[in-house]
């Protein structure tokens, strides 16, 4: 397969786009001055009077149950009150609205258009009316990424995060400020399965692809010969297969320098003693680097009927 951009709908008004991607799995890590951190993640969808509605945390103080609405703007679902009210609003530019995220009643202005290195995004300013040194002054947006920098305000001033890293669907974006952009993707050649009959085997084919842009290379390390590993996990999150469980390795240390794209393919025969129930299952490759394996990973899901 071929990586697509991440942000490919820049030429739709802001308010069509998705600036705040909701599935679950998804997740968000930042960093900042002075060990400043922050890490936002979306659990399992639930319905709520016929709209389904994520578990948002990180993002406010508190836990939200989040949707978008049809403008792509997050509005948050009361449970107790049964009301919904918004999150976050991301046009049209000027738009003005109430935060509801719980933070010190900030109200929010679009001032439209920004960029932040390679992100074209939409910019939030916030005035903040019932707090002294807190609350949020300023966050970015870019489509089809979620919020990229969010500047709070601190007893020691302001303290900016940045996006460090993010896992989005089935692609895994990290960041280095003197590095290259990387972006880790696995693709299937079948999204949806059956059940092979009386017990056979599943058989799962896909790849796993390493995207490096910028002017720098990606230095790559690796302890044997292995490049890269794919697990199986169940809908309970039990892992079923691995598969490099059945292959031997040289150990033999070597170093790589990737540019562009770099693929490797795999096909996975799941023993045909392991039962499949239906529901959907996780696919999650990795490049087998030394050092952290699972540096540059990705995960997608895939359906078994």
């Amino acid at each position: 397969m071929r990586l697509t951009p991440l942000f490919p709908l820049l030429a739709l008004p802001a308010f069509c786009q998705n600036f705040f991607p909701l599935a679950e799995g998804n997740e968000w890590n930042y960093r900042g001055p002075r060990g400043a951190s922050l890490k936002i993640s979306v659990g399992a969808p639930t319905g709520s009077f016929g709209r389904l509605y994520f578990p948002l945390t990180g993002y406010a103080p508190r836990a939200l149950l989040v949707r978008r609405d049809d403008a792509g703007n997050l509005l948050q679902f009361d449970p107790v009150f049964k009301l919904e009210s918004p999150v976050t609003v991301f046009g049209p530019a000027d738009a003005t609205f109430q935060s509801g995220a719980g933070f010190c009643g900030e109200e929010g202005t679009v001032r439209g258009p920004a960029r932040l290195d390679q992100w074209d995004a939409v910019e939030i300013r916030y005035r903040v009316r019932t707090c002294a040194d807190a609350g949020l002054e300023q966050e970015l947006f870019a489509a089809n990424i979620g919020l990229v920098r969010r500047i709070s305000q601190t007893i020691a001033g302001p303290v900016a995060v940045e996006l460090e890293s993010a896992r989005i669907g089935g692609l895994t974006f990290r960041r280095s400020a003197a590095g290259p952009r990387v972006e880790v993707a696995v693709g299937l050649a079948e999204t949806s399965l059956t059940r092979p009959a009386a017990g056979g085997p599943l058989t799962i084919q896909g790849s796993i692809e390493v995207a490096v842009a910028g002017p720098a290379a990606l230095p790559v390390q690796f302890s044997s010969s292995q490049r890269f590993d794919v697990v199986l996990i169940g809908p309970d999150g039990r892992q079923r297969w691995v598969w490099s469980a059945d292959k031997l390795f040289a150990a033999v240390a070597s170093s790589e320098v990737w540019t562009g794209v770099t693929r490797f393919e795999w096909t996975m025969v799941a023993p045909d003693f392991e039962p499949f129930e239906p529901g959907v299952y996780r696919v999650q490759a990795w490049i087998a680097a030394a050092g952290d394996p699972k540096r540059l990973a990705a995960t997608v899901p895939v359906a078994v009927q």
